[in-house]
């Protein structure tokens, strides 16, 4: 069931459809309690990643963010 979650990153971006995303994405494949809390950090790591080596180093900052939240 994860895998099915790690383009969560990119689908919510643009706010105005976020809500409209996880209410039907929960109607189909209930969320756990507690996925906001402890995985989608982790889940948008890779896509920062790939933003700092194509865009440059205004994403480091999230970056370290989620480092330090996990442990480093």
């Amino acid at each position: 069931m994860a895998i099915a979650k790690l383009n969560w990153p990119s689908e919510p971006c643009l706010a105005i459809y976020r809500r409209i995303f996880f209410a039907r994405y929960n109607e189909i494949l209930p969320i756990q309690s507690g996925f906001f809390e402890e995985r989608r950090d982790l889940y948008n790591l890779y896509p920062l990643l790939v933003h700092v080596r194509l865009f440059g180093g205004s994403y480091v900052g999230s970056i370290d963010h989620i480092l330090s939240r996990f442990g480093q």
